[in-house]
């Protein structure tokens, strides 16, 4: 590399590395990069992602090699500095952790951000690869969805699309197309009312992926008492059926015996009073504390309200 001091700040971002044409390590590195001409030296440029950029016999000097770093640099990807490599590698642990416990929704959100970064580093491109990964299987359970609704499985077909929102709809690549579906179906006369149904049912499998059995119980029965006679109410009360057998009466696992103390009305109702406040700017908020209204006092006027908010999020 040159020593003049103009190309410094370009020759800093490379990492020089000299091998002997005549060693063990060359003949090895010479299996996987191939360097065009017989003299030495030989230069070769090689992109973090290990793909080679350039390897020639000759060696650019003087005017030439600002234009050759230049070049290079461009096709090397965006470079990043070792905190933002170290963040990098902390988020991609924690989506890879979730995206094995199966939990696609907070793997996608967290994966979001690392998205397109324009860099080779390897987690950037396990990144990348990552995310192509989930979109292709979005992609398929989208024709899946609108097979369905082509067969005349508009419940089945609505709720798949509605579900591959919520676990996937936050990737980039995905977003509008995801949409778009969506506003189809709001805009049939007769698939409007299915999709309410789609989203109402999930809201509820939310809850059951959460963890959080009282709030399924809770969003399901709302299912069957909204949507009485319909595919949904069936579904739901198939949904309730199977909390009650494996959780051994869901209702009451988390809750505590008896109708809620006072000391626990007044805090959901306070509760609900900050949901509807949140409501409009902050629905994320709002659902949070529609939620604990619930879990304060189940099966309670002050619950069916929340339930109610909850359906208008």
């Amino acid at each position: 590399m040159s020593n003049s001091i103009a190309l410094r700040p370009l020759v800093a971002q490379f990492v020089p590395l000299l091998i002997d044409t005549a060693s063990d390590d060359y003949r090895e590195w010479s299996q996987k990069y191939r360097g065009e001409g017989d003299t030495i030296p030989k230069v070769f440029v090689i992109r973090a992602d290990g793909e080679q950029l350039y390897g020639e016999s000759a060696s650019p000097s003087g005017t030439e090699l600002r234009a050759f770093l230049e070049r290079h640099l461009a096709l090397a990807g965006r470079p990043l500095s070792e905190a933002e490599l170290a963040r990098v590698a902390e988020t991609m642990e924690k989506v890879l952790a979730r995206h094995e416990a199966g939990d696609i929704a907070e793997a996608v959100a967290l994966l979001k951000p690392l998205l397109g970064s324009g860099s080779y580093a390897r987690d950037c491109v396990a990144a990348d690869e990552l995310g192509e990964e989930l979109v292709a299987k979005a992609t398929d359970k989208m024709e899946a969805a609108d097979k369905q609704l082509e067969e005349g499985e508009s419940l089945a077909g609505t709720l798949a699309l509605v579900q591959v929102q919520r676990f996937y709809g936050r990737l980039p690549a995905l977003t509008q197309t995801i949409g778009q579906r969506l506003r189809t179906l709001r805009g049939d006369n007769e698939l409007r009312s299915v999709l309410e149904q789609a989203r109402a049912l999930d809201r509820a499998a939310e809850q059951v992926d959460r963890g959080n059995t009282s709030r399924a119980v809770a969003q399901y029965r709302r299912v069957v008492a909204n949507y009485p006679d319909t595919d949904a109410a069936a579904l739901a009360e198939d949904e309730l059926a199977a909390l009650a057998e494996t959780a051994d009466t869901a209702t009451t696992a988390s809750k505590p015996s008896g109708p809620p103390t006072e000391a626990a009305l007044k805090k959901a109702a306070s509760y609900l009073r900050l949901a509807r406040s949140f409501a409009e700017k902050r629905p994320e908020k709002a659902r949070e504390y529609a939620e604990q209204v619930i879990d304060l006092a189940p099966d309670t006027e002050l619950a069916g309200e929340a339930a109610a908010l909850l359906d208008e999020l």
